[in-house]
């Protein structure tokens, strides 16, 4: 138990009292802590005043109590220190605590809740930063109008520091523009405790004036009594100059109204009109009316219930807008119109009407109505195509595909999209098409095309025909490339067959020249021999002759020697043909080629055909093959006696023409008969392969002539000469 003294002072006390012995226990307490606490005493005799105070600061009120015990004299504790106290709710408030030391090493701990006083500090802190960072200049007077307080806006705007006004009434500001009957009723409002609003023209140390906006209160103490008055300023100098230069501008305002580029229609609140540009008058038809002063809806019958929707709408201080809005005219026009309609505000700071701006965009729907459709048919176009079409990122991505493509390469469009142009190129084939892309975006060519290999998705390669340009931005810079795909694979396979064809047919070609070559070269062979055999046979005859003679036997031996040796140049010429393959190139006398091949020809055939010739004189030598040259003009001249004697044609003739061309660097020979001649079908046809109107021919002899004139550095044709017969003609190079 305490001491029966301290007892009765301590419940006499009107705060928490409370008394700790040396440890700390709390011995001691009034009802005052129980409410402070919130508990009852009981429930705090007995703890230990550390059980007072938050957790986080019990170490350190035990270092505090035990430097008091120390030294004990009645002081504060924890000054400077935060002193909060811990209700047994958990619960914090700050508080204020005095010590005192009494008898048996004790002290006496009074507790004062100050969280309301902190409150209240706070607030009266904020506030008074708030009065001196206000932008408005701010004064405070006594009952007189003697000046206690400035802030430093006051002194930003008059020039006057607050030491220069201290205890001095605010008529030092005064210019003289201001009555006395106003300052009259001023403090008659103000004593009244009343609020007083105006206006003063004041001057500046500087001696410059000033307008000035002005709100004086009385204030009151907490009996509301007036104690002092509070000045509001506010420098609306730059808001009167605005006033005084409004009435100018507006003269400006309808000037530029009127001769605006753009519509432009201002109105007041009941929709009357203000001012007009002169485009307003122009977009809708208005041109040389005045309108000013009509009512818009008078100018404009059609104008729709919703759109005086929104005309009252802009009138309450909204702002309405509209990229695109149709307007039906009564003309039965229809424009398409962007506006924007906004309040205008008037010098009184209330909405005066609205201003509506307009622009007749009619033309760039129509426009984008003809892009719409145009980008409509691409689309169309586009996946309609009969070839593949697709759109690549530079990257090689495919941006955008159509479906004809997804069945060339056997792709998904979603499988497709996520791939790149490179993943489904042939290996082999894909540096050729990277070196064409590069081409592409160096600008060192415009387009490219190639045949090239994609490998589909079930792992098969397919050809393509690919043609890629390159799509590019406004600036010039590379946008995606454009690519056309078409499937030449059927083609691509009916190309490797032909090339298979045409590798046998020349094989064919090679063994029927060979055959013809060395069925000639046999005719000839055959000639010397038979003359070989007859002139040995006369030599035989001579010789067993009773009295031989000489000189015809030797005519006879060296007759067959030289035809001997004749054999032995066509077997060495069939013997080289058919080893080298190639013709044995030489200079030869064209004109002699004709007449051997006429007397080869002549000698396999009756007698009857009459060969007329026209040569040239003078010839340079040919080069060719004088071999292969004479086995086609044999060909052709056989043709003819041929086609004569099927024709049963009475007179048979056969001219043979030998010329130059006008550069005299090409030999021409030209073979015309007198026979039925070709039609234009068979004419077509003639020198294709296995063609022929025999019923025992092969159909090779022209095919295989054209291919020897060819070899030799020749043309062979047919050529209509528009009269009676055939005639063929061909060429071949001359010696320079």
């Amino acid at each position: 138990m305490g001491d029966p003294d301290y007892e009765t002072l301590i419940q006499a006390v009107v705060d928490a009292m409370m008394v700790v012995d040396h440890t700390g226990g709390i011995i001691s307490v009034n009802a005052a802590a129980g409410r402070l606490f919130r508990c009852t005493e009981s429930e705090l005799l007995g703890l230990r005043v550390e059980d007072l105070i938050p957790p986080r600061l019990r170490s350190r009120h035990r270092d505090l109590r035990s430097q008091y015990q120390a030294f004990p004299t009645p002081r504060q504790m924890g000054r400077g220190l935060e002193t909060p106290g811990y209700r047994r709710d958990g619960s914090e408030f700050a508080a204020e605590v005095s010590l005192s030391p009494i008898a048996g090493k004790r002290m006496l701990a009074c507790i004062v809740d100050i969280t309301e006083r902190r409150r209240t500090g706070e607030a009266l802190r904020k506030f008074s930063r708030v009065v001196e960072q206000t932008a408005s200049a701010i004064v405070i007077t006594d009952l007189q109008g003697l000046i206690e307080y400035v802030n430093p806006s006051f002194e930003k705007t008059t020039g006057y520091s607050a030491a220069e006004v201290m205890g001095q009434p605010p008529n030092f500001l005064k210019s003289g523009h201001t009555s006395k009957e106003e300052y009259q009723l001023l403090w008659q409002t103000i004593n009244k405790g009343e609020v007083w609003h105006g206006e003063f023209h004041n001057r500046r140390k500087d001696g410059s004036l000033f307008w000035e906006k002005t709100i004086i209160s009385p204030i009151r103490d907490e009996e509301g009594v007036i104690t002092h008055f509070a000045a509001i300023k506010d420098d609306i100098t730059a808001s009167k100059r605005a006033d005084d230069s409004l009435r100018r501008r507006e003269a400006q305002l309808r000037l530029f109204i009127e001769h605006s580029p753009v519509a432009l229609a201002m109105f007041d609140s009941n929709m009357n009109y203000l001012a007009v540009s002169n485009r307003w008058l122009l977009d809708y038809g208005l041109e040389g009316k005045d309108i000013v002063g009509l009512n818009h809806y008078e100018v404009f019958p059609e104008i729709s219930d919703a759109w005086k929707a929104i005309h009252q709408r802009c009138l309450s201080g909204q702002v309405e807008r509209m990229e695109e809005d149709r307007f039906d005219r009564v003309n039965g026009m229809t424009q398409w119109l962007r506006w924007e309609a906004r309040p205008w505000i008037d010098v009184d700071g209330g909405i005066g009407g609205i201003v509506i701006f307009t622009e007749d965009i009619s033309d760039r729907i129509r426009d984008r109505e003809s892009i719409a459709q145009s980008e409509q048919r691409f689309r169309e176009a586009f996946e309609q195509a009969a070839v593949g079409m697709g759109h690549v990122a530079l990257d090689g991505h495919w941006l955008r595909v159509n479906q004809k493509l997804c069945d060339i390469v056997g792709y998904s469009r979603e499988q497709l999209t996520r791939r790149t142009f490179q993943s489904i190129t042939h290996p082999d084939d894909l540096a050729l098409d990277l070196a064409r892309v590069q081409a592409l975006l160096d600008s060192e060519i415009e387009q490219y095309a190639l045949d090239k290999r994609c490998i589909r998705q079930d792992g098969v390669a397919v050809w393509i025909r690919l043609t890629v340009s390159l799509a590019r931005k406004i600036d010039g810079q590379a946008n995606y490339f454009i690519a056309v795909v078409e499937d030449i694979d059927d083609r691509k396979r009916a190309e490797n067959a032909l090339r298979r064809l045409r590798g046998e047919f020349e094989q064919v070609m090679a063994l029927q020249v060979a055959t013809q070559t060395a069925a000639a070269i046999a005719h000839d062979l055959n000639q010397p021999l038979n003359a070989v055999a007859s002139y040995t046979a006369a030599a035989l005859r001579l010789l067993h002759a009773d009295n031989p003679k000489a000189e015809l036997m030797r005519h006879a031996l060296e007759s067959a020697a030289k035809q001997t040796q004749r054999a032995g140049d066509v077997m060495r010429e069939l013997m080289q043909f058919l080893y080298k393959g190639a013709p044995q190139i030489e200079a030869f006398d064209i004109n002699a080629v004709v007449e051997e091949a006429i007397a080869s020809v002549q000698a396999r055939n009756e007698p009857g055909i009459k060969f007329n010739t026209l040569l040239e004189p003078g010839l340079k030598p040919a080069l060719a093959s004088r071999m292969q040259v004479e086995r086609v003009l044999v060909n052709l001249l056989s043709n003819s006696v041929e086609a004569m004697q099927g024709a049963g044609v009475d007179l048979k003739a056969i001219t043979i023409g030998v010329s130059t061309t006008s550069l005299r660097s090409m030999a021409v020979v030209t073979v015309q008969d007198s026979g039925p001649g070709l039609n234009a079908a068979i004419a077509r046809e003639a020198f294709e392969p296995f063609f022929t109107t025999k019923d025992n021919g092969l159909g090779m002899g022209l095919a295989v002539s054209r291919a020897l004139i060819a070899a030799n550095g020749g043309q062979l044709w047919h050529e209509d000469a528009g009269q009676a017969g055939a005639t063929f003609r061909f060429t071949l190079p001359l010696a320079s």
